[in-house]
């Protein structure tokens, strides 16, 4: 199906292929359908051509490029579709950049994932992994595409994914591989001034966890919290319930060994289930989501909230336990999750890849050392920085109210050049 020959409106941007050729803007839908004006402000469309090329480091791309939002997964616009002969030989003539917006869908080849929670992308036990078996399902796509069209030389390629090079740089040949963060990049804001207006409220609620998707990473660091003095006083959204039995089947190692190895730990995760199943669903919204058991066939996430960037609730809090879509895999990426605490001036604690808080440095972000243990950061076994970081929130639940306000009037510049730092990823972010 020629694409050039249909026009479909759409309400939203999700799994959508952005092509800008220099002569002509486009967006390709899953089926085969394509926007050619911006008349659907939400269109991804429109948003490229009205906001990103206007208030991101797009406005300064030379040359061809795509922009990739699929949720994860092969880009099957770009395997699917015959695009028209001028617009490959303009690939061909003057280069071509990929720019895709969500993490890599990452597997191991040979080796079927088995957690349904979520099928696009794989858990793994440690860095160790075998590059050579190490494979993402849209760089398959990409590099699908360069030998379908024949297109020498190398095609540039944007993620999201710190240390993208290492692990996938010898394996996909037609690619030159880059992280440079669109989606980091749209969510910031260049030329504001950030100003906090609580820097003389003293918190009176020690953590905040929003969570929405589930992922037993989440789970976990939701039933921690629930074990800890100060649980009662943080802020969170969770709507799941669960039996001990089940972790196992959520996580990458065999939880139900922590009864023998880690017997403390596991009495508290035991615990946290109860004091859960007890309270939930918890959300900030006005709308209280459906709870659901964790084995429930048709378990279903909450709706997005009705708050992008909920200030106010970090205002109300100390520290952002701030819970990463990924965990369990080798390349560190961060998301809106990690700067909402940025924008609502609020340290934070990473369930997140390893070296995450090394990008993060890499960027110019300054995080809170001085204050505790970031070494987890450095750990790669991926149970064992699950450990570390639940020590991080012991540490901070076994602070005094003067503590927390001593230590918080100490991050304050910390806070403050993390904001500017933010607000300047916009139009400067690095190719790394």
């Amino acid at each position: 199906m020629n694409p050039f020959l249909q026009y479909t409106e759409v309400d939203d941007f999700t799994s959508a292929l952005y092509i800008d050729d220099n002569n002509r803007q486009l967006v390709l839908r899953y089926d085969g359908s394509f926007i050619l004006d911006d008349s659907n402000q939400k269109s991804l469309f429109s948003v490229v051509n009205n906001i990103w090329k206007n208030n991101s480091w797009l406005r300064d791309m030379e040359g061809p490029y795509m922009i990739w939002t699929g949720c994860c997964g092969p880009i099957e616009p770009l395997d699917s579709f015959k695009l028209h002969p001028t617009m490959i030989d303009n690939f061909k003539s003057n280069g071509l950049t990929i720019i895709l917006y969500e993490p890599l869908s990452t597997y191991r080849q040979m080796l079927k994932n088995r957690f349904i929670d979520h099928l696009n992308y794989d858990q793994f036990e440690d860095n160790g992994i075998n590059l050579k078996i190490y494979s993402s399902y849209e760089l398959d796509s990409i590099q699908r595409f360069a030998e379908r069209i024949n297109y020498e030389g190398k095609i540039k390629v944007y993620t999201c994914n710190y240390q993208v090079q290492k692990y996938f740089g010898s394996r996909y040949k037609n690619l030159d591989l880059y992280c440079r963060d669109i989606f980091l990049s749209t969510d910031s804001h260049s030329d504001v001034s950030f100003e906090n207006h609580w820097n003389q409220k003293i918190p009176h609620r020690r953590f905040i966890c929003l969570n929405r998707r589930y992922t037993g990473v989440r789970h976990m660091a939701m039933l921690y919290l629930a074990s800890t003095k100060n649980f009662y006083t943080g802020t969170y959204s969770w709507n799941v319930q669960t039996d001990i039995g089940y972790l196992d089947d959520k996580l990458w190692f065999t939880f139900s060994n922590w009864k023998t190895t880690q017997p403390d730990i596991y009495k508290r995760i035991d615990k946290g289930i109860e004091i859960l199943n007890e309270i939930v669903p918890l959300t900030l919204d006005d709308k209280m989501p459906q709870p659901f058991f964790i084995g429930e066939d048709g378990r279903k996430d909450p709706p997005p909230s009705d708050w992008r960037i909920p200030l106010f609730a970090y205002a109300e809090a100390f520290a952002a336990i701030v819970t990463e879509t990924r965990f369990a895999e080798p390349m560190p990426n961060f998301s809106e999750k990690t700067t909402n605490a940025i924008k609502g001036f609020r340290p934070f604690v990473l369930f997140a890849p390893p070296r995450t808080l090394e990008f993060m440095h890499r960027l110019g972000f300054k995080t809170f050392g001085e204050f505790w243990d970031e070494s987890y950061d450095q750990e790669t076994n991926h149970e064992q920085r699950m450990l570390k970081i639940f020590k991080v929130i012991d540490h901070i639940d076994n602070l005094s109210h003067n503590d927390v306000k001593y230590t918080l009037e100490k991050m304050q510049p910390i806070l403050q050049h993390n904001a500017e730092v933010l607000g300047k990823l916009a139009y400067g972010f690095p190719e790394l």
